[in-house]
């Protein structure tokens, strides 16, 4: 299996965004290194190329969410994790625009209320920042809680949605 990576520049961030044929497979802040190394152990046997072909998709859908233009990302993804993180995942990815949830609204969909912390860890693997919106979990008392991107960034992330809202 080969993995296609590509970077995309919006604003004061860049992020770095991957994909197999069967979809998108990883969206991060960009540190090279450190994403090759993951790709790397996605698939050890594969190749890792870049490609912007392979990406203009994703970036075009990026690119629209940044100006306001798309609230709901609908495409293939090629997810890798644990059952569990799968399970956490697809609740991340039907949290609404705009809205937010708390982890422990997330271990409730779940039936498993007293599982804060693994909800928690799992939200911490996701691996698809924005597309998987992880900005939309807060805190049960409000506040903004550990983001891959920093707070400073989940906070934008957060009153871009509310600003889209608001406009339309």
């Amino acid at each position: 299996m080969n993995v296609y990576y590509d970077v995309l520049i919006e604003d004061k961030y860049k992020y770095f965004i991957s994909c197999t044929n069967k979809g998108l497979v990883y969206v991060d802040i960009l540190k090279l290194d450190e994403n090759l190394i993951y790709l790397k152990s996605l698939c050890p046997k594969g190749d890792i190329i870049k490609s912007k072909d392979k990406l203009s998709f994703y970036k075009e859908q990026l690119r629209d969410y940044f100006l306001g233009n798309l609230t709901n990302f609908n495409f293939p993804m090629d997810l890798y994790g644990t059952d569990f993180q799968k399970e956490v995942w697809k609740i991340l990815a039907d949290i609404n625009y705009g809205k937010t949830v708390t982890y422990t609204d997330i271990a409730t969909m779940l039936g498993r209320k007293n599982s804060v912390r693994a909800v928690a860890t799992a939200i911490g693997k996701n691996p698809l920042s924005i597309f998987l919106p992880c900005h939309r979990v807060i805190g049960k008392d409000g506040k903004l809680r550990g983001y891959i991107g920093g707070l400073e960034r989940k906070r934008e992330l957060l009153d871009l949605e509310e600003q889209t809202i608001n406009m339309h």
